[in-house]
């Protein structure tokens, strides 16, 4: 049974076929990678997955159960989590608050207990301390937990974009393009980080990214699109070698 399957998937915007017939399965702990021009569909692909555009037809399945339509919160407490292109941080929260709140939403308290200041109220933001404090370790980020998100550098923000993604305890990681504006040295590190949380926590990554370089090293397979449909899916190798890709990318792949 596959972690995650999408099944003639179309959403279409007027007469724009965002998405178009799309079908692709995902197995359980592999990393998995989503590339295409720019307009291709892919970021309303994942936004199909999470729950925030709902499918025109098609299904979309998560360990054989169909979650096709569900709200983003809801698929959250399944298990998908998801990291944006454009940073989504609270930059007036602090880094540990934002990590907070993240591990919050998924094991929160009531009002009345927030009131009262309740045990459940305790224990629980006690542990979501915790977690969170282990997490910005992870990314090497425990000396800056209190500054403000938006004062820290581009690169960290997108650490800590990736620590609050995580600390909704996710089965499957959606991640859109996590190397915009990073350079060489870090998107290595990138590319170790993300190897790191497939191991250590268990889990099954997507990942949008125009950087080929990274893609081509970090994936077990790629799904090519164009014009919202799916042209090609392999391995990195047989990507780099398939006609329709090349033409596509106008080459562009083919000199990675």
């Amino acid at each position: 049974m596959h972690v995650l399957e999408l099944k003639n998937v179309y959403k279409h915007f007027g007469g724009i076929k965002a998405v178009n017939n799309l079908s692709f399965y995902v197995k359980k702990g592999e990393i998995l990678s989503i590339i295409g021009p720019n307009g291709a569909g892919k970021t309303t692909a994942f936004n199909l997955i999470s729950g925030f555009y709902t499918p025109d037809q098609g299904s979309i399945l998560m360990n054989g159960k169909e979650i096709t339509g569900l709200k983003s919160y809801k698929l959250s407490r399944l298990g998908i989590g998801r990291t944006f292109q454009n940073l989504r941080l609270f930059k007036n929260l602090t880094v540990l608050e934002n990590v907070m709140v993240a591990y919050l939403s998924k094991h929160g308290y009531g009002i009345i207990d927030s009131i009262f200041r309740t045990k459940k109220f305790t224990d629980i933001t006690k542990k979501a301390k915790e977690r969170a404090r282990q997490l910005l370790d992870f990314f090497n980020l425990l000396s800056k937990e209190h500054f403000y998100a938006g004062n820290l550098p581009y690169g960290e923000q997108r650490k800590l974009e990736l620590s609050r993604a995580l600390a909704t305890e996710p089965k499957i990681l959606l991640i859109d393009e996590p190397a915009a504006g990073m350079n060489l040295t870090e998107i290595n590190e990138l590319m170790e980080t993300l190897r790191k949380i497939r191991e250590l926590f268990e889990i099954t990554i997507l990942l949008i990214e125009h950087q080929m370089e990274l893609v081509m090293n970090i994936s077990e397979r790629i799904i090519v699109m164009d014009f919202g449909e799916k042209i090609a899916e392999g391995t990195p190798q047989e990507i780099k070698n398939n006609p329709k890709v090349i033409e596509a990318y106008l080459g562009e792949i083919h000199s990675v």
